[in-house]
C-alpha cells in the first residue's frame, strides 16, 4: 500500500507530474494563494482546459483533488460552450494525446456517455463556468464517470487580489474498476472571463489488494483479480502452495495437484500406511475441516471467535480456499469444540495427527474476542476426557497439539496448566506459552511463525503426558510442528520419543 501525492502552487517553470503544465499561461497576479504566480484560465475558444492530471488507477484505490481558484469581476451569466469542443480541447492538451504513458485518448472515447460540466450544470449561479472536474475511464479508455466542481460568486475579485480564494475538491473518488483518472480545470465559458487558479494537489491512495482470489474448496479458483501492474503472485497460491500456471497444477512437496478434479495425479508416498484410503485423494478427501500437508497428510485447524488479527492469520493464509472449523465464543464453545474433534478425529481410524488451536487466553482458559466469560475452561476438558476415553475422539499415537493463546501454558498454584491438561487427556505433545501473550513474529511475511511478547524473560514449553514442561525458546514455527507431527504419525514405532527443543 503508498500514496502518491502531486502538487504544485505554479511558480517553476516546469513541472513533470502533470500532463501539460508546460502548455500552461502562468502568471505572476495579485489572485495567487501561495508564492507569486498563478495560472490563468480566461475561457472562450483559446484558454478551456487548465491543469490536468492522468493516473493508472486500480480497482479499490481511493483519490482526493483540490483546487483553489477566483475571478475578475464579470458581468452576468455567460453561455456555455458545448460537450463536444471542451472533449476537443481537452485532447488536444494532453501531449501526444496520451493517458498517463498509457495510451491515447481519442475522442470518440468520452462522445459516449461523458457530458461536460457545463451542460451538466443545472445551477443559476452567475459566477463563471469554471471547474474542477474528473473523469474515470476503463482500461480500454472508454467512459465510466464523471464530477464536477464549480466557482461561485464568492470567488468574485475586483481584481487586487482582495477577494477570496474559494476551495474546490473532491474528497474521495472510489475506484470500482481497473483503468484510468483525469483531474483537470476547465473554463466552459464562451467569451473570455479571466479565472486564476492555485496550489493544485492530487492524492492518490492506493488499494493494498494486488491480487485476490477465491477458491472452491478443492482449489479452483473464481472471483479472480489482478492489479494491471501486479506481477502474478505463483508462488503463495491455494493452501499457500506454488501454481503451475503451464499445466493448472498447484504444487504440494511430494505431489501435484490438479483443482479441476480435485485430486493428485501422483501416488500418494505413504500409500502403503493408508490402505483405506485412494492414492491419489486430496487431503483425504477432507476439504471442510482440513488442510492437505504436502501432499501427504491432512492437517486440522480451529480457530475460536473468528478472532486472526494476532492469532490464526498465518492460519488463514495457510489454508487458503479450504476451510478450518471457526467456533464461535459462546456459551457452547466447548461443546462445538468437542464436536468438532469428533468429527475430524472419525473421518479415519487413525485419528488427529496435528491440531492447531487459535484463540485468546487466560490461566486455565482460552476464548474468543468477545471476552473471556464464555469459551473453554480447563474444566471444561472434562467432557473432552470422557469422549477420548471411549473412542469418540482419538488423536493419533504422536500427535502435536499447537495451542496459540496467551498464557495457555500457564497454571494456578499447583493445578495443571489447560496445556498440560489438554496433554495428559489427548496423550498429544502440546506447545503453549508460559506467563506470556502470544503473536505472529513478522506482520510482513506470510509465515506461521509465533513469539512471546516478551521474548527476553518468557518462552514456550513442550507438555508430554505425565513429565514436567521442557522450555524450546521464545519462537515457535508451527510448519515445523507440522512437520514433526507428520513424521511421528505416519510410520509410528514402537515408542514415541517426547519431542526435543534441538528439534525446534
Amino acid at each position: 500500500m503508498r500514496d502518491d501525492e502531486y502538487a504544485t502552487d505554479f511558480e517553476t517553470a516546469s513541472n513533470p507530474y502533470f500532463d501539460n503544465y508546460n502548455q500552461l499561461t502562468k502568471l505572476t497576479s495579485a489572485l495567487k494563494r501561495s508564492g507569486n504566480n498563478s495560472q490563468r484560465l480566461a475561457g472562450g475558444s483559446n484558454e478551456t482546459v487548465g491543469l490536468m492530471k492522468s493516473l493508472y488507477v486500480s480497482k479499490g484505490d481511493k483519490v482526493k483533488a483540490e483546487m483553489y481558484g477566483k475571478y475578475i469581476a464579470a458581468t452576468g451569466q455567460d453561455d456555455a460552450i458545448n460537450t463536444s469542443a471542451l472533449i476537443t480541447a481537452l485532447v488536444n492538451m494532453l501531449p501526444g494525446g496520451v493517458i498517463s504513458g498509457e495510451g491515447p485518448l481519442v475522442s470518440n472515447n468520452l462522445t459516449s456517455g461523458y457530458t461536460s460540466a457545463a451542460i451538466a450544470d443545472n445551477s443559476n449561479e452567475q459566477s463563471p463556468r469554471a471547474y474542477l472536474n474528473y473523469i474515470v475511464l476503463d482500461k480500454d479508455f472508454n467512459y465510466l464517470n464523471s464530477g464536477f466542481d464549480r466557482l461561485s460568486t464568492s470567488a468574485e475579485d475586483p481584481g487586487d487580489g482582495s477577494g477570496t480564494h474559494q476551495k474546490l475538491s473532491f474528497e474521495e473518488i472510489l475506484i470500482d474498476q481497473d483503468g484510468y483518472l483525469i483531474v483537470f480545470l476547465s473554463n466552459e465559458s464562451q467569451q473570455p472571463v479571466e479565472v486564476f487558479w492555485d496550489d493544485f494537489r492530487v492524492d492518490h491512495h492506493h488499494n493494498a489488494v494486488l491480487q485476490a482470489d477465491d477458491y472452491y474448496p478443492f482449489g479452483l479458483t473464481f472471483n479472480s483479480y489482478r492489479s494491471k501492474y501486479n506481477k502474478k503472485n505463483k508462488m503463495n497460491t491455494f493452501q499457500d502452495q506454488e501454481l503451475d500456471e503451464e499445466t493448472g497444477w498447484v504444487q504440494f512437496k511430494w505431489r501435484n495437484h490438479q483443482p479441476e478434479l480435485g485430486r493428485f495425479f501422483n501416488v500418494d508416498p505413504l500409500a502403503e500406511d493408508y490402505y483405506y484410503n485412494s492414492p491419489y485423494a486430496f487431503s483425504e478427501n477432507k476439504v471442510v475441516a482440513h488442510i492437505e500437508l504436502e501432499g501427504l497428510e491432512s492437517v486440522s485447524i480451529v480457530t475460536i471467535g473468528n478472532d486472526v488479527k494476532y492469532r490464526g492469520q498465518r492460519v488463514e493464509n495457510k489454508v487458503s480456499g479450504s476451510s478450518h472449523k471457526n467456533i464461535k465464543s459462546t456459551s457452547k464453545a466447548s461443546v462445538e469444540f468437542k464436536s468438532t474433534l469428533k468429527n475430524v478425529s472419525n473421518q479415519d481410524s487413525k485419528g488427529i495427527g496435528f491440531l492447531g488451536v487459535f484463540s485468546h487466553g487466560v490461566p486455565n482458559k482460552i476464548f474468543g474476542k468477545d471476552g473471556y466469560q464464555n469459551g473453554i475452561s480447563k474444566n471444561d476438558l472434562s467432557q473432552l476426557s470422557e469422549a477420548v476415553k471411549n473412542g469418540d475422539i482419538k488423536f493419533a499415537e504422536g500427535a502435536v497439539i499447537y495451542l496459540g493463546a496467551c498464557n495457555a501454558g500457564t497454571g494456578w498454584g499447583d493445578e495443571n496448566s489447560f496445556a498440560q491438561e489438554l496433554s495428559e487427556i489427548t496423550g498429544a505433545s502440546v506447545v503453549a506459552a508460559e506467563n506470556d501473550q502470544v503473536g505472529p513474529k513478522d506482520e510482513s511475511n506470510g509465515n506461521m511463525v509465533y513469539t512471546t511478547a516478551n521474548p527476553s524473560e518468557n518462552e514456550f514449553k513442550i507438555y508430554e503426558p505425565g513429565t514436567a514442561a521442557v522450555g524450546i525458546g521464545p519462537t515457535v514455527d508451527v510448519n515445523q510442528l507440522i512437520e514433526i507431527a507428520t513424521t511421528r504419525t505416519s510410520d509410528v514405532p514402537q515408542r514415541i520419543e517426547p519431542i526435543k527443543p534441538e528439534e525446534l
